[in-house]
């Protein structure tokens, strides 16, 4: 019986010997554990945060460059209309400023020809708008050129500056008068001027009462050179047109 119960006090102290060292291997082995979920929960949340990160930049990158390129299109969009206005309120005081009697329509450049210097130009106006063959035609308050061709919709315009267009002109200064004929690019050149006339590098060239599409007194361009020493009896004259014959996109039809 003595040896019985040495028996079971033997187990029993085993036992507990194998508890103790289990729960301490245990503690080690949930510490070690618990250490591992802490890292790695960690760096999770650093990988989670760090794309939230990048995405948040993206995403307010993003919105910058949209916000920016609206900004862009509406910057351009108000200089184009503040354009437009300008170019508008320019043509409806040419009537009072010209004393012109009557402004049939205004009209949009849609051509041009494409075979060398521009030379004519369409507009989006024709013959049911009113408009007629040897109407005259201005652009930003200046001699653009005349209607010569006239149709539906659209009609044609020739330049000043066309070597077959001649309009009626005076000095504006001297009240010489001529005739301005196109010499191609953007410039003109005055014919049948005698020498001894009073012109002078400088002097505003005007519209006459001679001219059938135009009204007196709308202004053409500035003399730019003289040649008095030229041959026969009439002085060669060269003008430079007010108009820019290469941006014009706005037009003033007038009556003849």
């Amino acid at each position: 019986m003595p040896h019985k119960k040495k028996i079971n006090f033997l187990f029993v102290f085993l036992f507990a010997i194998i508890f103790i060292l289990g729960l301490i291997n245990l503690k080690k082995i949930t510490n070690f554990f618990s250490v591992i979920h802490k890292k790695t929960t960690a760096y999770i949340f650093y990988i989670t945060d760090t794309f939230a990160s990048f995405k948040y930049v993206y995403l307010t990158k993003k919105s910058i460059n949209d916000l920016n390129r609206r900004v862009l299109f509406l910057e351009t969009e108000n200089k184009l209309l503040k354009t437009e206005n300008e170019k508008l309120q320019q043509l409806l005081k040419i009537k009072e400023e010209i004393k012109i009697k009557k402004i049939k329509c205004y009209a949009r450049v849609i051509g041009a020809n494409n075979d060398g210097f521009v030379y004519y130009y369409l507009i989006d106006k024709g013959r049911k708008d009113g408009i007629e063959e040897g109407d005259g035609v201005i652009a930003d308050g200046f001699v653009l050129g005349r209607i010569v061709n006239v149709y539906d919709g659209t009609a044609k315009i020739q330049l000043l500056t066309d070597v077959k267009s001649s309009i009626s002109i005076k000095n504006e200064r001297s009240k010489v008068t001529g005739i301005l004929s196109g010499n191609g690019y953007n410039e003109c050149i005055i014919n049948y001027v005698p020498k001894e006339e009073d012109i002078k590098e400088g002097d505003i060239i005007v519209t006459s009462n001679l001219s059938k599409s135009f009204p007196e007194g709308i202004k053409v361009g500035i003399i730019k050179e003289v040649d008095k020493k030229a041959e026969g009896l009439s002085m060669n004259i060269k003008v430079k047109p007010f108009v820019n014959i290469f941006s014009v996109d706005l037009v003033a039809i007038i009556s003849k």
